[in-house]
């Protein structure tokens, strides 16, 4: 591998810790094939909130299936595995859209996780998939 490649793995290798998969389906539970729209999305901490950017595309599909559909979900996942989770009411959290710049901006300040099953404990288990709740929960 020549400098330049090992310098391009470094730098991917940092940025994808910042960046992942966002996407839309027609409820918690729905199995990967069920997914509706996707995309990246890009955690950005300013230092005063952080936020969470993706394309107005897939804010858009979101809009027009859960118009359709309420169960719809707006969902992101961390890291590797089934580590998901979905916006209770993204329209709290929605900060900025630029149609034009295909661009949606959202807080994202962790402060609860919840699971969405019945089981207790720490760690989420294989097909169990968390929820997002904030204070304001309207």
């Amino acid at each position: 591998m020549t400098r330049i490649e090992t310098a391009v793995d470094e730098i991917t290798d940092e940025l994808l810790r910042y960046c992942g998969p966002i996407f839309v389906a027609p409820a918690l539970d729905s199995f990967p094939e069920q997914m509706i729209g996707s995309g990246t999305y890009a955690l950005i901490d300013t230092g005063q909130k952080r936020l969470l950017v993706t394309c107005c595309h897939v804010w858009d599909k979101y809009l027009e299936q859960h118009d359709a559909n309420p169960e719809t979900i707006l969902a992101v996942a961390l890291g590797e595995g089934n580590s998901v989770i979905a916006f209770k009411n993204p329209e709290v959290h929605k900060i900025a859209i630029n149609r034009d710049l295909d661009i949606a901006v959202f807080e994202f300040e962790r402060t609860e996780f919840v699971f969405s099953t019945e089981k207790s404990g720490s760690r989420c288990q294989t097909g169990q998939f968390l929820r997002w709740r904030t204070e304001n929960t309207s």
